[in-house]
């Protein structure tokens, strides 16, 4: 297990800057303190940077060690070779000042190994006394503000991206809607159709039966004269039976074929209530659709909302982040639920895709239905086929007729009275037959013109089935795709559902919602003044704070002359120091020679010379005294001015991200002005808002500022 340190993109530069001093200060010393901070906590954790598990397998370990307000102790410790130096305990956490304090004071006590080591080298020794030379190792400093700044960029990045997404949903569902909106006037075409279609056949239905009664008095008032004429007219008699047969076959197989007729009229029927409930099922889909719409724009609000609540919590505290995450973590939920939802709502598209091929089943059963009827017809051709033969029977039997006329001329007069009455029955019968072929021909016609036309109905049928079936193919794909994009937005469904409920009851009239619409626009202009106002506070910051920068940058260049300077200094100063010790070694050699030369009975010359000798030498002691004062001032400066070295490019950080942070606070601006005008053209093309509140509603948003947003209002315009 590695704790690896997140790395920013100033940090390979610094690292190669540490890298060069810390080769220059071994050339110069081989004295340094190598230290290290941890945090040991009550529950087993151990926060240390260096801090490793080595094993041959992965153990898969997992505890349960961060809390809220965890018991804890920070050690500080070091080396300098083979002397190690602390432990020192804090109670407290660390933080950049806290760590400097415990530098300059706390960790002072190193003068106590100077007691310890007494014995020791003097190189130790002079590194105990003079702590000012010695180079601390420095690391681990806290950075949470940052890791909140890429926190908060990341999300804005995500915001963005869903918004994306929500933009694409929208354009989609605009093209299912205009689709559907086709299928729905084609679909009223076709009722008109069906409607003409059914009323011809009802009128020549009707014409058909009038045809039938008057036949059947017909037939009725030959009954009734064949009665009379029992005796005479037996031979017709049998004739006419079996025309009658003949008939009420013709009329059975009529019936048949008006049945099945009736049964295609139901089933016809039948599939008008299965388009209609279709075309209710597409209206609930496109209702559900409107109010997701509603609903994404609604979260639009909801999620500008929650982005400056949650920019705010993280300026106001760090407890409100920790509450801000919970309520991610039960969004997260509410997805999953939403997730569920999206599930159910492929099972009733499934559903409704298996009664689709059933309304195919019952289509080719109706196909299967025309096939019998076209059948039948044939018969009834077949039939009529008969009926010639029956007449061709008839014109030899009134040949008979007139063989019995000529061998029956004695019989009585009643027998001619018959004959009178046949031959008037006969002329009955010819026109009744006359009239049927007629009839037979323009039933014929018409039934050939119905089966054209229900051809037609079929191939137009069959070319709207296949599109149906193809739209339908292209929603399901569709919606497939549309889930990742709901899956997004379903975290607050629920809640919107219940709220939109909730304005549709109270909304009553359109004015009380223009009033609304108005009250809600002059609270946005209100906000967006506000978010002006603190736009013109922030650019005023912006550049006092771009001052200071350019302030910084110019002290921060005098520093690094002045410690140039003071290392010049300190070099000179260093051969100086050098020089001396040379002098005071060749005085100290002198001293040497002369008492060995001097005896007891020299003269005052070479006493006189010896003084003088000391008192320089006492001089040049002196003088490496105030040149080594003089360096370890030199030295301590310098240290001081590192130390504002790395404080001025900390504040050039943290002012460059609060450069990004108002990037992003006028980016947001400029966002809510384009959704303010949205939301207006929206009003505008839904008819709630009249042209003359529009152009005052864009005047007050114009009044605003004098924005680039300004531009886009001209060409809404």
């Amino acid at each position: 297990m590695q704790a690896v340190q997140e790395l920013l993109e100033d940090d390979p530069d610094r690292r190669v800057e540490f890298c060069d001093l810390l080769i220059l200060v071994l050339i110069k010393t081989k004295w340094i303190v190598f230290s290290d901070d941890a945090t040991f906590t009550l529950n087993g954790h151990v926060n240390c940077q260096y801090f490793r598990y080595w094993a041959e397998e992965n153990p898969h370990w997992m505890r349960e060690l961060h809390t809220q307000r965890p018991q804890k102790t920070n050690v500080w410790a070091g080396i300098i070779q083979d002397i190690i130096v602390g432990p020192f305990f804090f109670d407290y956490t660390l933080n950049g000042a806290r760590y400097l304090r415990v530098l300059q004071h706390e960790l002072m006590p190193l003068k106590k190994y100077e007691q310890m080591h007494k014995n020791g080298r003097s190189a130790v020794k002079e590194l105990v006394r003079d702590y000012k030379v010695i180079v601390d190792q420095r690391d681990s400093l806290l950075k949470d503000k940052e890791k909140l700044m890429k926190e908060l960029s990341e999300l804005r990045t995500l915001y963005h991206e869903e918004l994306k997404k929500c933009d694409s949903v929208a354009c989609i569902k605009n093209e299912k809607e205009n689709r559907i909106a086709e299928l729905v006037a084609r679909q009223e075409e076709d009722k008109k159709v069906i409607n003409d279609l059914k009323s011809k056949i009802n009128e020549e239905i009707s014409k058909y039966d009038n045809n039938m009664t008057q036949l059947e008095k017909l037939i009725r008032q030959l009954r009734k004269d064949k009665e009379h004429q029992e005796g005479s007219v037996k031979y017709l008699q049998n004739n006419i039976q079996k025309l009658h047969n003949d008939l009420n076959e013709s009329r059975k197989n009529e019936k048949e074929s008006k049945d099945l007729l009736n049964k295609c009229l139901l089933e016809k029927a039948t599939l008008e209530n299965e388009r209609h409930q279709l075309e209710r099922n597409y209206t609930a889909i496109n209702q559900d659709k409107d109010k997701l719409v509603k609903e994404i724009s609604y979260l639009n609000g909801l999620c500008e909302k929650v982005l400056s609540d949650f920019e705010a919590s993280i300026k106001s505290s760090v407890e409100k982040e920790e509450l801000f995450k919970n309520e991610i973590n039960e969004s997260k939920s509410m997805l999953l639920e939403r997730g569920r939802e999206i599930d159910r709502l492929n099972k009733i598209i499934q559903s409704k895709q298996v009664e689709t091929e059933k309304i195919l089943e019952q289509y080719a059963t109706l196909k299967k239905n025309e096939r019998e009827l076209r059948d039948q017809l044939k018969l009834f051709e077949n039939q009529t086929l008969e009926s010639k033969e029956l007449r061709s029977h008839n014109q030899v039997l009134e040949e008979n007729l007139t063989k019995a006329e000529i061998e029956y001329n004695s019989c009585m007069c009643q027998l001619e009275n018959a004959k009178k009455e046949v031959d008037s029955l006969q002329k009955q019968l010819r026109i009744v037959e006359d009239q049927r072929e007629k009839d037979y021909s323009f039933y014929k016609t018409h039934v050939d013109e119905l089966v054209r036309k229900n051809d037609e109905l079929q191939v137009k049928n069959k070319k709207e089935f296949s599109e149906f079936k193809m739209n339908l193919n292209d929603m399901v794909q569709k919606l497939n795709n549309e889930r990742s994009a709901y899956a997004t937005l379903s975290e607050i469904h629920k809640d919107i559902s219940a709220k939109y409920l909730k304005s549709i009851k109270d909304a009553v009239d359109e004015r009380n919602a223009r009033q609304e619409m108005e009250g809600k626009l002059r609270g946005a202009i209100r906000a967006s003044e506000q978010l002006q106002s603190e736009k013109a506070d922030l650019q005023q910051q912006i550049d006092v704070l771009l001052d200071g920068l350019n302030d910084g940058k110019s002290r921060i260049n005098i520093l690094t002359q002045e410690k140039d300077n003071a290392q010049k200094c300190s070099d000179d100063l260093q051969k100086r120091y050098n020089d001396l010790l040379t002098k005071c070694l060749s005085l100290e050699n002198q001293l040497r020679t002369a008492s060995l030369k001097t005896d007891s009975s020299t003269d005052t010359d070479g006493k006189e010379q010896i003084d003088r000798f000391k008192n320089e030498f006492e001089e040049n002691h002196e003088l490496i005294l105030t040149l080594k004062d003089n360096i370890g001032k030199l030295q301590h400066h310098v240290t001081g001015l590192e130390f504002q070295k790395s404080e001025m490019t900390l504040r050039l950080h943290e002012t460059q991200r609060k450069l990004e942070t108002e990037q992003g606070l006028s980016e947001q601006l400029k966002n809510t002005h384009k959704l303010i005008l949205a939301a207006i053209l929206k009003m505008k093309d839904d008819g709630k808002v009249d042209t003359h509140d529009v152009r005052h509603l864009l005047h007050m948003v114009r009044n605003i500022d004098d924005d680039p947003t300004n531009d886009d209002l001209n060409e809404c315009n």
